[in-house]
């Protein structure tokens, strides 16, 4: 568990694909981290529901480490990319 006050925010993705490669990377070297998943179609539902809205990309993903792992996070992520 990471403590609000030592987080650090490495990524925020639309992209489903690219949210399980960061994660998996981050197990593969034993960092930890938090994932906040914001479904963004819910705010922005009004007469029309999700007409037009691709739902795809609907779901933002923000990936936390802890600030003491943030340069490693950054290094492994870039690196196998």
């Amino acid at each position: 568990m990471i403590f609000f006050w030592r987080r650090r925010i490495l990524l925020v993705t639309y992209s489903l694909n690219e949210r399980v490669r960061v994660c998996s990377v981050l197990s593969a070297n034993g960092i930890e981290y938090e994932v906040d998943a914001r479904n963004m179609a819910a705010r922005q539902q009004g007469w029309a529901g999700t007409l037009g809205i691709n739902m795809s990309a609907a779901t933002e993903y923000r990936i936390s480490v802890d600030r003491d792992d943030y340069d490693q996070a950054c290094y492994v992520v870039n690196q196998r990319r």
